[in-house]
């Protein structure tokens, strides 16, 4: 089977959040099941212009990457505006037995779908949290004419949808109308479990040894909670610090701290910024526990790497990996947007932290969120499809000999 990946974001792009991680994480899965996979990108958020490659091959995939017109700024690197895209994916899509697209706002999805369509390639669509309701409730009329005019006529067009978990997929169901859908938990490779450095991390940032050290990860933007947290870190012990770590492209960080400091926790409050992939598993290994307050997620990958560190989480039970948490006593699970309860949960860890067998805890979400665990769900979707179209370009080419 011949997979075309195309994504805005790609790595070396790791500042550009969960998305990048978990298309890496699905293409080399799928390579490491024997699928050919070709992934057409942009250097959107890869550092300056040509720093990436045009071509390369890298972890068994062959990675073409288009830039980004940068004189348009942010905008470029957020919709993915790579004028060289469309070419390079009329020459992909004539090699390739399905298509996945990562997200919907971009430039890339937009041009891959007519593409697809013409070359009659199927492919899936993998929304990342981009057609939920409370993401289509951000910026509403911007987006509503973007579904109208674009948008619909992508999910339209496709053969599948992916969503990364049921919640995410009950949450977008007026969005996707008729097309078929399916759920595969994102996936995650094996990682070695780094010592924790707690008190390396208190010192560097000039804290008290008996402080706690509570972690938020992922990107910088509001959905997140943030104002839950700060009410309840305002109503939780002194030595409670919260520390910040993720990307901010969206430049939501400022307002953030500023509402930190009108609350009076804005000295416990500390921005470690975006973490490269090393540094951010020695951060979470080093850290008492990962909090996730959002209201709601797609899916959650920085809880599952959290715990792939033996580090204990605290979600909100708007997360869809919250009953997991649950169920195999991984943590708590709080009441999204109460502060309350998170300032209830934030003391009680204070008071009494809880401690996990961390190897066995690596081990076991490593077990049920491996590659070869996501890989094995979506090849019973890709399957079937590639195979179509397999028979379709058969009897296509013998129809032409035939009149020839």
């Amino acid at each position: 089977m011949r997979a075309l990946f195309v994504t805005e974001w790609f790595p070396p792009a790791w500042t550009a959040g969960g998305t990048v991680v978990s298309t890496w994480n699905l293409a080399r899965a799928l390579v490491r099941a024997g699928v050919e996979v070709q992934v057409l990108a942009t250097d959107a958020h890869t550092g300056p212009a040509g720093q990436v490659p045009r071509e390369r091959r890298e972890a068994g995939m062959r990675i073409v990457t288009a830039g980004v017109v940068r004189p348009m700024g942010a905008r470029a690197h957020r919709y993915g505006l790579a004028p060289g895209m469309p070419l390079d994916l009329w020459r992909a899509s004539g090699n390739a037995d399905v298509c996945i697209m990562q997200g919907l706002w971009t430039f890339p999805v937009a041009a891959a779908s007519r593409i697809c369509a013409v070359r009659g390639l199927p492919y899936v669509l993998s929304a990342k949290g981009s057609l939920e309701a409370d993401a289509l409730g951000q910026k509403p009329l911007k987006k509503s004419l973007y579904l109208r005019l674009v948008a619909s006529g992508v999910i339209r067009r496709a053969a599948a949808v992916h969503f990364a978990s049921g919640q995410e997929r009950d949450s977008s169901r007026v969005a996707i109308g008729g097309t078929k859908s399916f759920v595969a938990p994102n996936g995650f490779e094996e990682r070695p479990l780094l010592p924790a450095q707690g008190g390396e991390l208190r010192a560097r940032l000039r804290l008290p040894e008996n402080s706690v050290l509570v972690g938020m990860a992922g990107r910088i933007h509001p959905r997140k909670g943030f104002d839950t947290i700060f009410h309840a870190l305002a109503r939780a012990a002194e030595r409670v610090h919260l520390l910040i770590f993720g990307s901010d492209h969206e430049g939501n960080l400022p307002g953030i701290l500023r509402l930190a400091a009108e609350l009076g926790v804005g000295s416990r409050v500390h921005a470690l910024g975006a973490l490269g992939p090393g540094e951010l598993d020695r951060t979470y290994a080093s850290i008492d526990v990962l909090a996730a307050p959002s209201r709601s997620e797609s899916f959650g990958n920085v809880v599952v790497e959290a715990l792939l560190q033996g580090t204990p989480v605290m979600v909100s039970d708007g997360i869809p990996l919250a009953p997991y948490v649950a169920e195999h006593g991984l943590g708590a699970v709080v009441a999204a947007c109460d502060p309350d309860a998170w300032a209830s949960a934030l003391n009680g860890w204070g008071a009494a932290p809880r401690r996990l067998d961390r190897e066995a805890t690596a081990a076991g979400v490593g077990r049920d969120f491996g590659l070869d665990v996501m890989a094995g769900r979506w090849l019973e979707v890709l399957a079937p499809l590639a195979q179509s179209a397999m028979r379709a370009g058969e009897a296509a080419g013998t129809a032409g000999s035939g009149r020839a």
